[in-house]
């Protein structure tokens, strides 16, 4: 989807992936550090899926801008450290629309166009 958005995308996940899944790159050549949740049918991602990738997208991969994405939900606690700290998050409703209603990602999540 980030690639349909016009963003070039790289799968970076795995073994050693420093809590990044996916790298994206706009235009302009900004990077976006994207990490990726699976959860069970009514789990919620955590605080701590937050502070691994705050702490690892701008030092190792060099990224501008982090982004959660999950099928499930964020904790409100989550939803309040991403907030305060420029972590943007995209829960299954906002998934929903990026993928079924083809929104772009700067329509889902508060992304500073060109990406």
């Amino acid at each position: 989807m980030l690639q349909r958005d016009g963003l070039r995308a790289e799968v970076v996940g795995g073994r050693g992936d420093q809590a990044v899944d996916v790298l994206a790159v706009d235009a302009a050549g900004r990077i976006l550090a994207v990490q990726c949740k699976h959860t069970s049918r009514g789990r919620r991602v955590g605080s701590e899926v937050l502070y691994r990738i705050n702490g690892t997208a701008g030092a190792a991969y060099g990224a501008a801008q982090s982004m959660v994405v999950t099928n499930g939900s964020f904790t409100r606690d989550a939803a309040a450290w991403g907030k305060r700290h420029g972590i943007l998050l995209a829960d299954r409703q906002a998934l929903l629309a990026w993928a079924q209603d083809a929104d772009h990602i700067c329509q889902v999540v508060a992304l500073t166009p060109p990406y």
